[in-house]
């Protein structure tokens, strides 16, 4: 390359420290970073997979009593929905819903008009028929997530949302709860603090990798520059000059 070649030794070798940076920050800023989110979602669909997990216990329980005789299957599946209704996590705005494979609405503790609700023709503003989905997944594999829209508890305007859904066979009963995907909270503030950090960091690397970089292209290239001059007199048979190199 024309444009290369006619570059000094000491630019060409900060070019090539600046092309490595570069790589290096594009690295961070495109690959690394993006994993902070990646894995606060990954964390936030595995406490969800964890409360569905913790109610599907309970409600083995509550089957266990009713075989046993203890309850009769109607008295068990309505104090099983009286503590679903009543469960309430993160800063009190996430809870848990039931609903069968019709899929009918058993409980829903905020939004109760749906409650014995037919929810085929249910849709988000997306278009989504979300429960028609949550009972196709629990069909095909027990259990899985749904990506969908849904306002939050005393709001009106739909944001994205994922729960995790797990059918119990018994009663054919699915369970689920779900959590709205932007980052709230701490969780935001802590993602803030993560790239405040590497910013600082960032910006530090830069200034020393420039730093560094300039001295030792300096370095090279005097080292190269007298080899050259040195190669130079000697081609001419000039053996006097040579000594002051030295």
């Amino acid at each position: 390359m024309k444009f290369y070649k006619n570059l000094s030794i000491f630019k060409k070798i900060l070019l090539i420290f600046t092309i490595n940076f570069l790589l290096f920050l594009g690295f961070v800023l495109f690959y690394l970073l993006p994993q902070y989110p990646k894995t606060m979602m990954i964390e936030k669909k595995q406490a969800l997979q964890y409360s569905v997990e913790m109610i599907d216990n309970m409600l083995k329980e509550f089957e266990r009593r009713v075989s046993t005789g203890e309850f009769t299957l109607e008295e068990a599946q309505k104090r099983a929905k009286k503590q679903i209704s009543a469960l309430r996590y993160q800063n009190e705005t996430n809870y848990f819903y039931v609903i069968n494979q019709t899929p009918t609405m058993i409980l829903h503790p905020i939004k109760t008009k749906l409650n014995g609700q037919n929810l085929s023709d249910f849709k988000d503003p997306n278009g989504k028929h979300l429960f028609n989905e949550m009972a196709e997944v629990c069909r095909k594999d027990g259990q899985g997530f749904v990506s969908y829209q849904w306002a939050k508890p005393g709001e009106e305007i739909p944001v994205d949302k994922i729960s995790f859904v797990r059918l119990f066979r018994p009663w054919g009963w699915i369970v689920g709860t779900g959590v709205w995907v932007e980052l709230e909270g701490e969780r935001k503030a802590e993602l803030d603090q993560i790239y405040l950090i590497t910013g600082i960091i960032l910006l530090i690397i830069s200034i020393m990798i420039f730093s560094i970089g300039i001295i030792f292209s300096k370095s090279i290239s005097n080292q190269i520059n007298k080899l050259v001059n040195i190669t130079k007199a000697i081609h001419k048979g000039d053996f006097s000059s040579v000594s002051k190199y030295f």
